[in-house]
């Protein structure tokens, strides 16, 4: 069993992550083009990465990137998402 977290930005997926990580259960991260904090509230977000976002993408088992763009911005494990830009 494991679990899939879509987007970023709120709280739910925190709870969620820390809750799969609690029960040793395996987590995939799918930022849906969110994870850059490039428009809207640009220091809120960074914020929010510095305490929950941060653990969140470490805690990932993988990231899924939906295009070119999101793969150049971790070195975690990467998959590109059906329809995704290649690597």
């Amino acid at each position: 069993m494991s679990c899939t977290i879509f987007g970023l930005y709120d709280l739910l997926g925190p709870a969620v992550a820390a809750a799969c990580r609690k029960r040793s259960l395996p987590y995939v991260l799918e930022p849906i083009g969110m994870f850059v904090p490039i428009v809207r509230n640009v220091w809120l977000k960074r914020m929010y990465h510095a305490l929950w976002g941060r653990p969140l993408l470490q805690g990932a088992s993988a990231v899924i990137a939906t295009s070119a763009q999101e793969v150049g911005n971790w070195s975690l494990a990467v998959f590109l998402a059906e329809g995704g830009a290649a690597a």
